[in-house]
């Protein structure tokens, strides 16, 4: 437990020097005085310790399930037959 607490609290000083550092490119780039301004963007601290937040784009569909019966299936299938005037599979190499 003591590692993980550890781990955590490092993490935690490592991305506020990360902050610190973007910051000070931000106003680097901002006396700059260009014709545009460099903004920090609040970052969620969870996305650097690896946890995403739950939203529907990571939502899988339900499963489909379709019954097939082996009537359905071809007896055989040959690539060879279907597409005769295709050289590389012609010979079936080892």
């Amino acid at each position: 437990m003591k590692p993980f607490l550890l781990f955590l609290l490092i993490s935690f000083a490592f991305s506020l020097l990360d902050i610190q550092h973007h910051q000070k490119i931000v106003e680097t780039v901002n006396n700059l005085k260009t014709t545009w301004k460099a903004k920090l963007y609040n970052r969620d601290i969870t996305l650097s310790l690896g946890s995403l937040k739950e939203t529907s784009e990571f939502n899988l569909p339900e499963k489909t399930t379709f019954e097939i019966s082996n009537d359905d299936l071809l007896s055989s299938y040959d690539l060879r037959e279907k597409y005769p005037e295709c050289e590389s599979i012609q010979e079936i190499l080892d």
